[in-house]
């Protein structure tokens, strides 16, 4: 049925007369709002939560929040260094050359994880017979992907929304996310390690010598730092160990929902649709090239719509 089919007869809600031709533009309108309404969440039986002004404004306060606090981690860091460089320069400079590093991979990795939506969300246009409907983008939904009420948009294989990074975690950006996180880890972990061994080294001079007068900028930073550290650690590590298993299992977050019930051990990870092996479930997110997998570039293997499938296995789950 063409589109004038469809609009010749629907009922006009107000006059109760049939829209013609030449009274298109408002229905189309009163269509769009519809869909925008829908997109984001709105819906007639209830109000919604969140306004999409308000979702972008809770995205935009988490980005802004997380990287001013990695702003601020590093500062914290630094006066560390120094502290522990006023006594025993040469601890600094390494404990320089490990976190340094660390906190540049960690800010790039967050950031492509932010940006990175040209390969993250289901184009708008897509339409390819045999493929779901999603009534709300009006496109159709490839193999993996799902519909995101807050972000109002398709996503190509969605994992989760994450409030942290006011996006959804998807095809596109998953690489980053767990580079986000891996990194994090291992930063919180070297900062912990810090902050003990220059507070033992504080106190050994301190007892030896009997000065006081750095004690301020010695002690505080370095309790400020195990404590700001802990804080980080503590949400990035589960989060962490749970991409490592379903990017192993190359499973997301929805379709692990959707098999709860049938995933009680290894083996049934195994028989999942999409289990290739650990090896090329890990290639297809990474890529090929191990030196460039660890590293915050675009390596992740297929276009996002289309997938190998798990031909071990005569019925996979």
């Amino acid at each position: 049925m063409t589109d004038q089919g469809v609009y010749n007869t629907q009922e006009n809600n107000e006059t109760g007369m049939l829209v013609g031709e030449n009274n298109l533009a408002p229905f189309v309108n009163n269509e769009n709002r519809h869909n925008e309404r829908r997109r984001w969440g709105f819906n007639k039986r209830r109000r919604p939560h969140l306004t999409p002004e308000q979702v972008r404004r809770e995205n935009l306060i988490s980005r802004v929040a997380i990287n001013m606090s990695i702003v601020f981690s590093f500062f914290v860091s630094t006066t560390v260094m120094i502290a522990i460089g006023i006594f025993y320069w040469e601890i600094s400079i390494v404990c320089a050359l490990v976190v340094y590093p660390l906190y540049i991979v960690v800010t790039v990795s967050y950031n492509r994880c932010v940006f990175e939506k040209s390969k993250l969300y289901v184009p708008l246009d897509h339409h390819v017979e045999g493929e779901p409907l999603c009534d709300v983008c009006n496109c159709t939904k490839p193999e993996r992907a799902h519909h995101c009420s807050k972000c109002g948009r398709c996503v190509l294989k969605l994992d989760h929304h994450c409030p942290f990074v006011g996006s959804c975690i998807g095809y596109g950006n998953q690489k980053f996310f767990y580079l986000t996180l891996m990194y994090c880890f291992i930063l919180m972990v070297c900062n912990i390690i810090i902050s003990f061994v220059s507070i033992t080294l504080f106190t050994i001079y301190f007892i030896q010598t009997k000065e006081i007068n750095y004690f301020c900028i010695c002690y505080i930073p370095t309790f400020v730092n195990f404590i700001f550290s802990m804080a980080f650690l503590a949400p990035s590590t589960p989060m962490l160990f749970q991409q490592t298993f379903r990017i192993m299992a190359n499973i997301s977050g929805i379709e692990k929902k959707q098999l709860q019930d049938q995933l009680r051990n290894i083996k049934d990870i195994q028989q999942t649709k999409y289990f290739l092996g650990y090896s090329r479930n890990m290639r297809s997110v990474f890529g090929n090239n191990w030196l460039l997998a660890i590293l915050p570039v675009y390596t992740t293997l297929g276009d996002g719509m289309n997938y190998d499938f798990n031909t071990t296995q005569l019925n996979p789950i």
